[in-house]
């Protein structure tokens, strides 16, 4: 199986995560799941994330706009590295950005929680 199925098979996964059919398709925001899908995908990009990730929440205390850049900073190095899978990956970031459009919200407005 190469990279572009590997990733599709991985936001199927995302999806089975943001939409569970036993929680009458409330899920969460998906940040988890497409971590471990990158991290299987491409590991090096994971830990790009992983890094950025708890850079930004060391700096903003704010999880969700951590999640917000660590997700798409990946992006350039799997269009560099790995282009087969950035067609997918790209599809779960615009997921992670669509489920946290309330967080974006709160973020602009200033009510966005912090840690």
């Amino acid at each position: 199986m190469d990279t572009a199925q590997q990733g599709w098979i991985g936001v199927c996964a995302v999806l089975g995560h943001l939409f569970p059919l036993y929680f009458r398709f409330r899920g969460g925001k998906g940040v988890a799941t497409a971590a471990g899908v990158l991290l299987g995908l491409y590991p090096p990009a994971a830990a790009l994330a992983i890094v950025a990730w708890l850079l930004t929440l060391y700096l903003t205390r704010t999880s969700s706009l951590a999640a917000l850049i660590a997700t798409p900073l990946t992006l350039p190095l799997l269009a560099w590295q790995e282009p087969h899978a950035l067609l997918p990956m790209s599809v779960l970031t615009l997921l992670i950005v669509w489920r946290h459009r309330g967080n974006l919200r709160d973020l602009l407005a200033g009510r966005e929680r912090h840690f």
